[in-house]
C-alpha cells in the first residue's frame, strides 16, 4: 500500500540543517525536509526541519531519519532540554491510505 510520512527534527546553534527520509534497506533517500538555521552565537533560538513524503514501499523496509547540521555540538545540538526531564525531539507520524 501506500503511506504519507510526516517527520520533524530540531537543532540548536549548528548553524544550517536539513533532514532526510532514508531508505535503510534500498540504500537510497526517499524525500529531503526543509531547511532550517539556528544561529551557532549570540541568540541561541532552536528552529526546526519538517518533512513530508507518499511512499509505496513492494515489501519490508526499513527507514532511518537522517539529520546533517552545519555545525556539530556533541549535547545539545538536536535539541536543548531544560534538564532534569525525559524529552521527546525528533517525531514521526507514518499513515497508511486508504
Amino acid at each position: 500500500g501506500s503511506y504519507i510520512i510526516r517527520w520533524s527534527a530540531p537543532a540548536y546553534r549548528v548553524s544550517q540543517h536539513v533532514t532526510q527520509l532514508y531508505n535503510a534497506t534500498g540504500s537510497s533517500v526517499e524525500a529531503s525536509g526543509s531547511e532550517g538555521y539556528s544561529y551557532y552565537d549570540g541568540d541561541h533560538a532552536e528552529s526546526r526541519s519538517i518533512g513530508r513524503a507518499r511512499i509505496s514501499p513492494t515489501g519490508d523496509t526499513a527507514y532511518e531519519i537522517r539529520h546533517q547540521c552545519g555545525m556539530t555540538r556533541n549535547n545539545d545540538g538536536f535539541g536543548n532540554g531544560m534538564g532534569g526531564q525525559t524529552y521527546v525531539f525528533t517525531s514521526v507520524e507514518i499513515m497508511k491510505e486508504a
